[in-house]
């Protein structure tokens, strides 16, 4: 990627601030995906896009990043409307905070697998269903151990 291609990517960027179990807020979300998701969520905890059922695999996934020094991927399909959904990349990195005492963050980008829609008879559901892909990438540091249950594919490494 080249510098004049980053504002490209701003719309599609997230930053997480990551503090504890319960406590993972959106500090910043960009305008595509607002509008994918018809709704701001700067400020507002994961957990209210997070299915139950998925919230604490979630949750761990992101505590993990913050203590063990590698990035993410997920691969998901997400509701576009009644009847299509797209796939999509997410990639998070763990990033320190400038001020101590302030929280771990994760920043995210998001990008499209696919330019297509794809017939889907999900339901229209807001909260994000189980993730198709999660894979943790080496950045240099190693992975969460996989006996750890995290990821049920094996990292990528860079």
């Amino acid at each position: 990627m080249k510098i004049e291609e980053i504002p490209e990517v701003l719309p599609y960027l997230t930053v997480l601030d990551v503090a504890a179990i319960g406590e993972i807020t959106f500090r910043l979300v960009g305008t595509g995906i607002v509008q994918m998701n018809d709704r701001e969520l700067k400020g507002r905890n994961v957990r209210d896009i997070t299915a139950p059922e998925f919230m604490e695999l979630r949750e761990r996934r992101h505590l993990i990043l913050m203590t063990h020094p590698c990035a993410s991927r997920i691969v998901l399909r997400r509701q576009m409307d009644a009847a299509n959904t797209m796939a999509l990349e997410l990639v998070g990195l763990p990033v320190a905070p400038a001020k101590e005492g302030d929280p771990m963050q994760e920043f995210s980008t998001m990008a499209p697998l696919d330019q297509l829609l794809l017939r889907n008879t999900a339901s229209q559901d807001t909260t994000d269903a189980a993730h198709e892909i999660h894979q943790f990438i080496d950045i240099g540091a190693g992975v969460p151990d996989a006996a750890l249950g995290l990821s049920q594919h094996d990292p990528l490494t860079l």
